[in-house]
């Protein structure tokens, strides 16, 4: 980023690098670099397989699945269900719709969603085609200007009364970087996560001596 910041302030900076809202948080307060032109792929990676899980599951296309995972990028992540639906139809309604006998367990679906992540690594050795899908998601949402609303890190500004720390929330992604971040409502539980996780990346800013 020493050498970046020698050549350009025009550039938009994707962090892919673990920790990922460690290495946000310093990219974006260290460099005097615009902080809307950085961002990390965060909880996307997270997101795309929480998808997958639930169409899967629902044998649905996983355009059709809608819903965040926020927070910390990794196993403190956490899947906001109160974003969550198919096509629109609310996601507790979905076992109805399906004539599904069994349950959608939020439980099940969570610890698989930690567990694909070791699964990917004990099979593969690495995860880089998911990170790397990520990453080319947000490439295009700023080639194209899109103006769509992805899950992914930065500075937190008094979002839901956090500061001085980077996490995974919606934000509007486009030509010109971040160009906004959503507080969305979200449930008592789905807060206590958040700000559990932001607690876990601050630790571990300030074991690095990080302000």
């Amino acid at each position: 980023m020493g050498e970046i910041v020698k050549r350009t302030k025009e550039a938009m900076i994707i962090a892919i690098t673990n920790p990922l809202d460690v290495a946000t948080y310093v990219l974006s307060t260290q460099f005097d670099y615009p902080r809307n032109l950085i961002l990390g792929t965060g909880t996307m990676l997270e997101t795309y397989r929480f998808r997958r899980i639930l169409a899967n599951k629902y044998q649905v296309d996983p355009k059709n699945i809608s819903g965040f995972v926020l927070g910390e990028h990794g196993n403190s992540a956490f899947v906001a269900w109160s974003t969550t639906a198919c096509a629109g139809f609310p996601i507790d309604d979905l076992d109805e719709y399906f004539h599904h006998t069994e349950k959608l367990s939020h439980k099940a679906v969570e610890d698989e969603l930690v567990q694909v992540a070791y699964d990917v690594i004990n099979k593969k050795g690495f995860t880089n085609t998911g990170i790397a899908m990520a990453a080319c998601r947000f490439i295009k949402s700023v080639l194209y200007d899109e103006h769509t609303i992805l899950p992914c890190s930065a500075v937190l500004d008094g979002e839901y009364g956090l500061h001085d720390v980077a996490l995974s929330i919606p934000r509007m992604i486009c030509a010109d970087g971040v160009m906004r971040s959503f507080e969305i409502h979200l449930t008592d539980d789905e807060l206590e996560k958040l700000h559990a996780a932001a607690k876990s990346v601050r630790s571990a800013l300030d074991g690095a001596g990080i302000k």
